[in-house]
C-alpha cells in the first residue's frame, strides 16, 4: 500500500458503538430533531436518580465533546467562510446547528453499527460460511468480460490460471500503441473515492513465492533495469510487536527525478490463513485512507488478503457516510464486480 501518512478523519462514534446502545435504543424512536432534543434534555435532567445518572453524565460528556469539535471546525476555517463572521451571536447560532446535526450524524451512525453488528452475530459463522460459499458458485465472470486476461495466458502477466481479470476496472499500462498495456490489476471504488484502491497480484520470478521488488534495508537499492530503488527509511509502523513494516523508497528511471512511494509490508500474515493481531489492520488503514492516488494493494493473488484489507475499508467508509451495509453479500458482490474473486476464504481465529 503506498499514500500520504495522515491521521483519520473517522467520526468518534465508531469506537464507542457499545458504550452508548443504551442511549441509542432510547431515541431510536425519535422522528424528528425537536422529539430527540426534548429526549436528550430528559435523560440530562434524569442523572441525579440512581438508574439515569451513569447515562445522564455519558451524554453530557458526548455533547461536550462535538461542541468542542465543531467549535475548532470553525474556527480554524478560511477567515473568508460566511460560516465565522466572529461575532459571539453568530458562531453560537452556527455552532449549535453544527452541533445538531452532528448529534443526529452520530445517532444514526450508531444504529447503523449496531445493525451491522446484530446481523453478522444473528447468522453465525456458520450462516457466513454457507453465504460465502453459495455466492462463490454462483459468481464466475465471463469470459467475454475477461478478453484481455485470456488473450494474455501464454505471455507470463497471469500467475494463476483462475484467478480472472476483468476488463471493465483493469490497469492499463502506459505503452507505445504497439506494446501490450496489459497487467493484472483492478481498480476498486469505495464510498470515499472513485478508483481508492489498485488490486493485483504478486510478482513471480523463477520458483520463488514472491520476488522482492524493493530493497528491505535503509540505505540498500534494487536495480530493474533502467529502475532504481533506493530504502530511505525501514521501520515497524507502531512498536516492535506490529506485523507492519514501513519503508520509504525512492524510485528513479533513467534521466528522470524520482518519485517518492511509502511502502507498507505485512509480514506475519499467512497465506490462505488469519493474522494474529485485530488491530494493525486499522493502524494501516488509519494511516493510508488520506492519500490522494490510488493505493495499490497487493498480495499473491491480488484476492484473498488483499480482498480483506480493501473490504475492511469499504465497511467503515460505507458507515462513516451512514450507508447500511449490513448486508455483507452486497458489499462482496459489490467487490466482486470491480475485481474478480475478491475475499478468498473463510477462515476463523
Amino acid at each position: 500500500a503506498g499514500g500520504r501518512s495522515t491521521s483519520s478523519s473517522f467520526h468518534p462514534a465508531m469506537c464507542k458503538a457499545d458504550k452508548n446502545a443504551k442511549k441509542v435504543d432510547q431515541l431510536e424512536g425519535s422522528s424528528t430533531m425537536s422529539e430527540m432534543k426534548e429526549t436528550t434534555e430528559s435523560n440530562r435532567t434524569s442523572s441525579s436518580s440512581e438508574t439515569g445518572s451513569e447515562e445522564g453524565e455519558e451524554l453530557a460528556r458526548h455533547r461536550e465533546l462535538i461542541t468542542q469539535q465543531v467549535k475548532d471546525d470553525l474556527k480554524y476555517s478560511s477567515s473568508s467562510s460566511e460560516s465565522y463572521t466572529g461575532e459571539e451571536h453568530d458562531f453560537s447560532c452556527k455552532c449549535n446547528e453544527c452541533l445538531e446535526e452532528k448529534l443526529e450524524a452520530n445517532l444514526q451512525l450508531q444504529r447503523l453499527i449496531n445493525c451491522w453488528i446484530e446481523r453478522t452475530l444473528r447468522k453465525g459463522i456458520r450462516g457466513l460460511r454457507k453465504e460465502f460459499f453459495k455466492e462463490r458458485n454462483e459468481v464466475v465472470p465471463p469470459a467475454s468480460g475477461c478478453k484481455e486476461y485470456f488473450r494474455n495466458r501464454n505471455t507470463g502477466r497471469n500467475r494463476y490460471g483462475n484467478v480472472y481479470c476483468l476488463d471493465e476496472t483493469r490497469v492499463k499500462l502506459e505503452a507505445e500503441s504497439e506494446a501490450n498495456d496489459y497487467i493484472h490489476a483492478n481498480y476498486v471504488s469505495t464510498p470515499f473515492k472513485h478508483r481508492r484502491f489498485i488490486c493485483t497480484q504478486f510478482e513471480e520470478k523463477g520458483i520463488e513465492k514472491c520476488a522482492h521488488y524493493f530493497p528491505q534495508r535503509n540505505g540498500s537499492t534494487s536495480q530493474f533495469d533502467q529502475f532504481t530503488i533506493l530504502c530511505t527509511a525501514s521501520k515497524r509502523m507502531s512498536d516492535r510487536t506490529c506485523p507492519i513494516v514501513c519503508r520509504d523508497l525512492s524510485l528513479k528511471a533513467d534521466g528522470a527525478e524520482p518519485i517518492l512511494i511509502k511502502h507498507y509490508q505485512w509480514i506475519e500474515w499467512p497465506d490462505h490463513g488469519v493474522p494474529r493481531t485485530d488491530q494493525s489492520i486499522l493502524r494501516l488503514l488509519d494511516t493510508v485512507r488520506m492519500s490522494i492516488h490510488p493505493i495499490v494493494v497487493h498480495c499473491s493473488a491480488g484476492i484473498g488478503r488483499s480482498g480483506v484489507i480493501i473490504a475492511t475499508e469499504y465497511v467503515l467508509e460505507a458507515l462513516t457516510c451512514l450507508q447500511d451495509c449490513s448486508d455483507m453479500l452486497i458489499v462482496l458482490k459489490e467487490l466482486r464486480r470491480q475485481r474478480a474473486g475478491i475475499v478468498q476464504t473463510v477462515q476463523v481465529r
